[in-house]
């Protein structure tokens, strides 16, 4: 399972895969997007954390093209159909 960490840096938000795979972006959205891309075939998780560094929310996707979206603020989870790239609120 892969686990991607979208997170905090001083230069903006790293999309932390493994050590060597950890670049770092000037805007969230754009470490999110990436994250995405990278884990659209895959079986696995992104975790996005907020700029405290807390868990703000985390994305699972599956192997078959689905995902569910889990948020700290709500208990439910989504479970969305996509093709690519989820749309995503987009964060100031």
């Amino acid at each position: 399972m892969t686990v991607i960490e979208i997170r905090p840096h001083p230069w903006g938000w790293k999309a932390f895969e493994s050590h060597g795979v950890e670049p770092v972006f000037p805007k969230k959205d754009q470490a999110i997007d990436y994250a995405q891309n990278r884990a659209c075939f895959r079986s696995g998780e992104i975790h996005i954390l907020d700029s405290s560094g807390k868990l703000e929310r985390t994305l699972v996707f599956s192997r078959g093209g689905s995902q569910a979206v889990k948020s700290r603020d709500h208990d439910a989870c989504h479970l969305a159909s996509f093709s690519g790239k989820l749309p995503i609120s987009r964060q100031k």
